[in-house]
């Protein structure tokens, strides 16, 4: 079982000007605290950036991790506008190292995600209903 840990992302990202960044930083926490591996969290995130109607792309492919020497396949994460990737689920599977990227962050040598595939948002997120029993959270705790 994932145990949360205080998400965190690039304090060297300009997050302020990138659209939907701002809610995620919001949203992190209770985010990361989810019973959810990458694909499902990133259907969360994804019903989440609809409503709100923040641009993004769901990416679906495999991470290396060159520093530690692994990679998880299959692996699901968000990219929005300006090539800012948002992922809370690298460190389930390739542990809990500071080099694995944890929440918002542009994509760096030492740990590549490739995209197999990109899934279209229209096709992807939960109807509300089903997110607020997943999220185990009123969309109110999602302001």
């Amino acid at each position: 079982m994932h145990s949360p840990e205080v998400p965190n992302f690039d304090a060297n990202l300009e997050w302020h000007a990138i659209a939907g960044a701002e809610k995620l930083l919001q949203w992190m926490t209770t985010l990361d605290g989810l019973r959810q591996e990458c694909d499902g969290m990133c259907r969360c995130v994804s019903t989440l950036l609809t409503r709100d109607v923040v641009p993004h792309r769901i990416h679906a492919g495999y991470v290396v991790a060159h520093s530690i020497g692994k990679s998880i396949s299959p692996h699901l994460w968000i990219e929005l506008e300006g090539g800012v990737f948002f992922d809370l689920r690298a460190r389930m599977w390739l542990g809990n190292h500071e080099s694995i990227p944890h929440g918002l962050f542009r994509p760096r040598a030492d740990v590549e995600y490739f995209s197999s595939e990109e899934i279209s948002p229209d096709r992807f997120g939960y109807p509300l209903s089903l997110f607020e029993v997943l999220a185990e959270a009123p969309l109110s705790a999602f302001p």
